[in-house]
């Protein structure tokens, strides 16, 4: 069930989503990874932070679906509530875009829970990292960020550490990359 909030987010979103379809189409050839992240969530914060790539930063949904459709940017990889990924699910195709990578961050009982889906290699090596970091996994999200995407495979893998998230907070986050077909 979609929750009230998801709810009127994407009505928003698909009110706008008309008129911007037809948008201009900005610079095809910029290959810098866009970061989208909930800006009020202090892990994404953290994850924010601690992120070594050039980025452009969207926090809010209406910002995040004019970049999909001026379509200029190769590469969004995002952090944030089930809700900002709804409309990135719900509007990157219609864009051009394709899903490469999606993560299950599910810290609500206490644990950390991971379920991962993308390209193996990157996967494994990203499941490796996660139980060192325990409460800090959002550094070893960080670190994986550039090898994550590209794939023409995805393999599903789930893992779980005994930690809480670093803020303490009880929740989920997803992970996400989508990138220019």
């Amino acid at each position: 069930m979609v929750s009230r909030r998801s709810f009127i987010k994407s009505s928003m979103v698909a009110g706008l989503a008309p008129g911007l379809l037809h948008a201009q189409t900005a610079d095809r050839h910029n290959d810098a990874t866009v970061l989208v992240v909930d800006g009020d969530c202090a892990d994404t914060r953290h994850f924010t932070r601690q992120c070594r790539l050039h980025r452009l930063e969207i926090n809010d949904s209406i910002e995040l679906v004019e970049t999909l459709a001026q379509g200029g940017q190769a590469r969004l990889f995002g952090l944030t509530r089930d809700s900002s990924y709804f409309i990135v699910a719900s509007m990157s195709a219609l864009h051009g875009y394709r899903l490469t990578y999606h993560g299950v961050h599910d810290f609500r009982d206490g644990q950390c829970r991971h379920q991962l889906r993308g390209e193996p290699d990157a996967m494994n090596a990203l499941v490796a990292n996660l139980p060192p970091a325990g409460a800090l996994w959002t550094c070893a999200l960080a670190e994986a960020l550039p090898r994550l995407g590209n794939t023409q495979k995805a393999a599903l893998i789930d893992t779980q550490c005994q930690a809480a998230s670093a803020t303490a907070r009880r929740g989920h986050l997803v992970s996400w990359c989508v990138e220019r077909v």
